[in-house]
């Protein structure tokens, strides 16, 4: 009897759904005092980490993160009102926004940025904001 390349993998994959649930279960685990699961979550530059699966988290604190993004958000409105961003700059730089939020996201997602996060978030920054000012300069005649 010969099986095909395709029948073993997709069979290899419904195995490995159906044992999804009891891997779950297993590394869920009560919290220690309010009844929450912790879970492990796994940052993709740090490893894994235990987090609350349930519950309220305190707000995590990056004023200085969320005034730059504002004033980039900011920015780039201007640029687009003012004619100095096409649409697609404009969309391309808004984009890259929306990546840096959800670094932050992430960031936050133990309860806490550390200085590591926080100094790439920061840097993420950095280039978006060079980025703006040589789209926004990049049309020389006009």
């Amino acid at each position: 009897m010969t099986i095909s390349f395709k029948t073993m993998v997709l069979s290899a994959a419904a195995a490995a759904v159906m044992t999804l649930p009891m891997v779950g279960a297993a590394e869920a685990k009560p919290g220690a005092r309010d009844g929450r699961q912790i879970i492990m979550v796994s940052k993709p530059w740090f490893g894994h980490q235990r987090v609350a699966a349930r519950g309220h988290w305190r707000r995590v604190a990056t004023p200085v993160i969320n005034n730059r993004i504002a004033r980039q958000s900011r920015r780039i409105r201007n640029g687009r009102r003012t004619g100095r961003l096409t649409r697609f700059e404009a969309l391309r730089l808004n984009g890259r926004l929306v990546a840096i939020r959800s670094v932050l996201k992430m960031a936050r997602i133990d309860g806490r940025v550390s200085q590591r996060e926080r100094g790439r978030i920061l840097g993420m920054l950095d280039t978006n904001s060079r980025r703006i000012v040589r789209m926004a300069n990049n049309r020389r005649g006009s």
